[in-house]
């Protein structure tokens, strides 16, 4: 094998037998996407583990695309991704302490290689006797993750058997595979979100077709895409597009993310008229309603995010703080949390566990929370069960 830089492959290229280390990049054309090991911050500044993704190029923070999101690194120093001789794209590294994490197996093609292009699509490719490149052998387009960048499909193609959908991440700074779902659903022409399965929320019916204007009734209008919805033969897809009309260095960014708590976000603005759905059903925009425990229904209870401490009356009858209940699970996350504590009548407030991206922490019973403004000294954040008016959009 030979380092990628110490061998003729371009710098958006690797090569049958180049290999990419955890400090080395690889750059599409026009500069605009970049290809890398990279680890994930916390709210609080922490990192662990490490990944192979695809992000923009001036904004690393926006991560695109993951080659391991449910297999991490726990240490990339000795981390680096190859094409062999045998036409497997694979991730090598001690920190996973086991197999290599194989992204692509290749057929009976001689020779290969693996592109990254300026959409953001990493594409594994046959290359001809002569040096040219043929047909295409796998796209990262094909396997996406939690973002839709332009070009991408979410649908189904019957000829090829992809099924495109997003899922969210676990956590804020965990990319394992989370409790949402975004889907193209081919027989009502909605997109739909789904928490563990269950419909969440949806687009609504299409309602415009023009330029520029919102196509479906609970999306937001956005200058400068353009919706399009395919039927043919070979299958039913979602998919948007950039008008060149609109073109700017913002535009140029554009990436639908399907984040952690069940919105969709573009840029960090909401592409959903709503932020965040309890079932109640009361003109929620798109939300869709499901059975509610009793103890909800007064009052449309919601939860609002808040700094402070839970307290319970001690033996000696003064406060004393009050320590929650944990749920270790590693596959549950923020939303999950959230959850189980909506349906059970017993829990005022929830946080997840500090220093971990998934487990929960839960305060139940005869406890009352006291707000701090921000001087706990738990770096957690907590979310309190408060109400509001049925009138207002919970």
């Amino acid at each position: 094998m030979s380092s990628l830089w110490g061998s003729s492959a371009a710098l958006d290229t690797l090569k049958q037998g180049d290999v990419l280390n955890s400090s080395q990049y690889l750059v599409s054309a026009k500069q605009r996407f970049t290809l890398g090991f990279f680890s994930p911050t916390s709210y609080y500044g922490d990192k662990k583990n490490s990944y192979l993704g695809i992000w923009y190029t001036n904004y690393k923070e926006n991560i695109v695309w993951i080659a391991n999101r449910n297999r991490p690194i726990s240490d990339d120093s000795r981390a680096f991704l190859t094409l062999d001789h045998l036409r497997k794209l694979m991730i090598n590294s001690s920190g996973f302490g086991g197999d290599p994490f194989v992204i692509y197996s290749g057929g009976e093609t001689e020779n290969t290689s693996a592109t990254l292009l300026d959409t953001g699509n990493l594409v594994v490719s046959e290359v001809n006797s002569n040096g040219s490149i043929g047909r295409s052998l796998w796209e990262s387009f094909d396997d996406p993750i939690d973002t839709l960048l332009p070009g991408m499909k979410l649908g189904v193609n019957h000829k090829t058997g992809c099924n495109w959908s997003l899922t969210s991440w676990l956590a804020e700074d965990d990319p394992a595979s989370g409790a949402f779902t975004l889907e193209w659903e081919p027989n009502t022409r909605r997109l739909v979100i789904k928490r563990r399965g269950v419909p969440y929320w949806s687009s609504g019916l299409q309602v415009s077709s023009s330029k520029n204007v919102s196509l479906f009734e609970y999306i937001h209008p956005t200058k400068g895409q353009d919706y399009i919805i395919n039927t043919d033969a070979e299958g039913q897809y979602f998919t948007y597009s950039l008008d060149t009309e609109f073109d700017s260095l913002d535009q140029e960014r554009s990436a639908w993310q399907l984040q952690y708590w069940g919105s969709i976000m573009d840029r960090s603005i909401s592409i959903m008229k709503m932020s965040f759905c309890y079932g109640y059903g009361m003109d929620d925009e798109g939300c869709e309603t499901w059975n509610q425990p009793e103890c909800r229904l007064m009052g449309r209870q919601t939860f609002e995010q808040k700094s402070g401490i839970f307290t319970r009356i001690g033996p000696d009858g003064l406060p004393q703080l009050a320590a929650g209940v944990f749920d270790n699970r590693p596959t549950i996350g923020p939303a999950d949390c959230r959850d189980l504590c909506w349906h059970n009548c017993d829990c005022l407030g929830y946080s997840g566990k500090e220093g971990t991206g998934s487990g929960c922490q839960y305060w139940e019973g005869n406890v009352t929370f006291n707000p701090d403004d921000g001087r706990s000294r738990s770096r957690i954040l907590k979310y309190v069960l408060t109400k509001e008016d049925p009138s207002n959009k919970g």
